[in-house]
């Protein structure tokens, strides 16, 4: 029998967390990436609780792509609207 997708989370402000992720190559050099060009904002103290969140919807998100074949286009374009509505700079 076919296991059945989980549709509980929608709607729901939780993001479902896969019990283990499991990070690529290609996630570790994505994920450096983004941090490398997201480093001047660290700088900000009101930013660094939102680079923590981000940083763990990141590993979610990616892994869900890798496992159900989402594109990566799709998750930039994520991080980049994320960015424009949660950083703060000098």
């Amino acid at each position: 029998m076919k296991k059945q997708h989980d549709d509980s989370h929608i709607g729901s402000t939780e993001i479902p967390v896969p019990s283990k992720v499991e990070t690529s190559e290609k996630h570790k050099d994505l994920k450096a990436k983004l941090l490398h060009e997201t480093q001047e904002y660290l700088d900000i103290e009101e930013n660094r609780a939102a680079f923590a969140k981000l940083a763990e919807i990141f590993d979610t998100v990616y892994s869900l792509t890798e496992h159900h074949g989402a594109s990566m286009t799709e998750l930039e374009l994520m991080h980049q609207k994320w960015h424009k509505e949660n950083l703060k700079k000098d």
